[in-house]
């Protein structure tokens, strides 16, 4: 559970979410659209793992180098 608190999930991930359970829906009545929206799925849930993993696999830190004007 405290791995779970340092998560922040932005609004695109929602959105995501939202836009291929809406497909899933749609899906119901055109079901050629079926297959596309389950790798689509997939392909979420495989790249949230691997980001899980590679935020949280304790091989070091993540570092980030910030260039940006000094005057605001």
């Amino acid at each position: 559970m405290k791995k779970l608190k340092q998560l922040y999930f932005t609004n695109r991930f929602f959105y995501g979410l939202l836009t291929i359970a809406t497909f899933f829906v749609i899906s119901f009545f055109v079901k050629v659209l079926f297959i596309p929206v389950a790798i689509l799925f997939w392909i979420l849930t495989a790249v949230m793992i691997w980001d899980l993993i590679f935020l949280f696999s304790g091989k070091g830190n993540v570092s980030v180098i910030r260039n940006y004007p000094e005057i605001f």
